[in-house]
């Protein structure tokens, strides 16, 4: 189940992701007025509310639920070196893609302070219907 729910939640992640940029920048081709998170220029509703980067954090997740299957049918093996190495590779890409939403978005640094990267907690909840409000306002 935890396997299924990472792989679904993880493609779901990056379809927000996609489906975001795509209106984004037909928003900004069209020259329409942009509000919210378009206004933004980045994503945090849906599973971005919760967490920066729910696609790494489902990702990482569904390799470690292999590495742990893996050990239960066939003891300690190789799979743990791919599942390691595969966060390495999303963690250490998290400070990339930080970097660059910092430098191209305002508002970024607030995002970074309200919503973990990696690890949503309850306190998301609460952030995330004063977000709602705040929108609701404009």
């Amino acid at each position: 189940a935890l396997c299924i729910s990472s792989g679904i939640n993880a493609e779901y992640g990056d379809k927000q992701q996609q489906d975001f940029q795509r209106r984004k920048y037909k928003m900004i081709a069209d020259k329409v007025e942009r509000h919210g998170d378009f206004k933004a220029g980045f994503l945090r509703s849906g599973l971005f509310a919760y967490c920066r980067h729910p696609n790494f954090v489902c990702e990482i997740l569904l390799w470690w639920v292999f590495a742990l299957f893996s050990v239960s049918r066939c003891g300690f093996n190789w799979t743990f070196i791919g599942a390691f190495n595969l966060t390495c590779l999303f963690t250490g890409s998290v400070d990339i893609t930080e970097q660059i939403s910092s430098s191209k978005y305002a508002l970024y640094a607030e995002y970074q302070e309200d919503v973990s990267a990696f690890i949503p907690s309850i306190r998301m909840l609460t952030i995330k219907k004063k977000q709602e409000n705040k929108d609701k306002d404009k």
